[in-house]
């Protein structure tokens, strides 16, 4: 049985078997030339666990062991520390989650906060 898959408006045929396999693929828009409402987005389990203030402090304190990096205040093994540190909290306050908090089952995000990025 030969299922079509749409891509960029161009119908190719496709065995539904081997699309599903496919662990690069992303949800397909229509299947047999209608609207696929079954697939759902799969969560990656990865839920905001941080508010506004816990991004501010982290990304702050980024700032400022830059500021002391290029202000020469800080040098070798503190560097390399620092810095690894530093690109963990940026990287967590842009993705909203840490997986620590998770780990100890905290949450400094609010219900105001998660109630507006629903």
């Amino acid at each position: 049985m030969t299922d079509w898959f749409v891509l960029h408006n161009t119908p190719i045929p496709i065995k539904k078997s081997l699309l599903l396999l496919n662990p690069f693929r992303k949800s397909p828009h229509r299947i047999n030339g209608k609207q696929n409402h079954h697939h759902k987005r799969e969560e990656s389990g990865m839920k905001k666990n941080m508010g506004s203030m816990d991004k501010a402090v982290r990304i702050l304190a980024a700032v400022t062991i830059l500021i002391l990096y290029l202000a020469e205040q800080i040098s070798g093994t503190a560097v390399l520390i620092l810095g690894a540190i530093s690109i963990v909290f940026v990287a967590t306050s842009l993705m909203g989650y840490c997986p620590l908090y998770s780990l100890f089952k905290v949450k400094t995000i609010n219900v105001q906060e998660k109630a507006e990025q629903s």
